[in-house]
């Protein structure tokens, strides 16, 4: 059994994996793992996978980013896409896995769940809750056909409803500003500069234009990637279909202003979803402000676990007591939605 980088697992070792551990996005993963890990951003790091018998049986990904600590840049890791196959968990591997991985760097960060924070917490991770998904839908039936586990009397019940749910929807977007969006591709300038404008922080990721370019402008998903402006603040929006359902996600909301401006940027962005005739709309937040002005118009918001570690005490504090700014196009949330193929 040996743990080794993704890049020496052969395509036929990754193609069976992801078959089986991620079904859903295994042809973005299979095809733009070099994209999506970063590969070759910085030395000695790279995703890991464990090979057993001439297959591949676990993986630990990874994604090396920089992080802005006062006057300091800081090399640190997300941690993400950990999975072990069935036949072989509970034997340890996520352990060696998660010891192996710790080792490339001295700082790393995550959003897990249940079953991944009790390995870390072992190894003096913290978590916190200060993140939250939020969403609206703004067609109830055509959200709630695909669920499977709602009573047909439910959907039945929606389909009724909404009408109605739809006049008191756009009475809550009422009086918010008609926004025209912007594409991102071939438009590198103008996102560079409201990136510039917009990160300013002291604490949080760099988002510099190395970042850009890579997380953005080289995204295989960049044709579906729109931004938009209003006053001082600005968002990065995807829209996209994914498992028939027609999505907008708001990516990243900043600028020089204030949580009420970009708040009212974000009604700005449900209304457009409306009038294109989106079903849901969707995106994560970590600043308190922000998140509690954005439950008007996405009033379904659930804690998001984040946790992390260094090897470093007094950063190690720092992400205990401030808010680490985040977005969802900081880490792989958005991304968990798959475009649908076209047909």
């Amino acid at each position: 059994m040996q743990i080794t980088g993704l890049s020496q697992a052969s395509d036929e070792q990754r193609w069976a994996f992801l078959t089986q551990m991620f079904p859903g996005r295994r042809e973005y993963l299979f095809r733009h793992w070099r994209w999506w890990y970063r590969a070759g951003f910085a030395p000695g790091i790279e995703p890991l996978a464990v090979i057993h018998d001439g297959e591949m049986i676990g993986q630990a990904g990874v994604i090396p980013v920089e992080l802005q600590c006062g006057s300091q840049r800081l090399t640190a890791i997300w941690f993400l896409d950990f999975a072990v196959l069935p036949a072989y968990q509970g034997q340890g591997l996520g352990k060696r896995l998660t010891e192996a991985w710790m080792r490339m760097c001295g700082t790393q960060i995550t959003y897990c769940n249940d079953k991944s924070i009790r390995v870390f917490l072992k190894y003096g991770w913290k978590e916190k809750f200060d993140t939250a998904r939020c969403a609206a839908p703004l067609k109830l039936a055509s959200v709630l056909r695909t669920r499977t586990e709602v009573p047909a009397v439910v959907k039945t019940g929606a389909f009724a409803l909404e009408p109605f749910y739809r006049l008191w929807l756009r009475g809550r977007c009422a009086g918010a500003p008609r926004l025209r969006p912007e594409p991102v591709k071939n438009n590198d300038a103008a996102l560079l500069a409201i990136y510039r404008e917009g990160d300013r922080t002291t604490f949080g990721l760099v988002r510099d234009e190395a970042w850009i370019r890579w997380r953005i402008l080289e995204s295989p998903f960049v044709e579906e990637y729109q931004f938009f402006r209003h006053e001082k603040t600005a968002a990065l929006v995807r829209a996209f279909c994914c498992e028939g359902i027609r999505r907008v996600h708001i990516l990243w909301i900043g600028g020089a202003a204030v949580a009420a401006q970009q708040a009212e940027l974000m009604r700005g962005i449900a209304k457009w979803a409306i009038g294109q005739g989106a079903e849901l709309i969707w995106t994560t937040l970590n600043d308190p402000e922000l998140t509690k002005r954005a439950h008007s118009i996405l009033p379904r918001q659930n804690k998001v676990r984040f946790a992390f570690f260094s090897s470093d005490p007094a950063l190690s504090e720092r992400f205990s007591k401030e808010t680490f700014p985040l977005y969802a196009v900081d880490t792989d949330l958005d991304l968990d939605y798959v475009t649908d193929p076209v047909s």
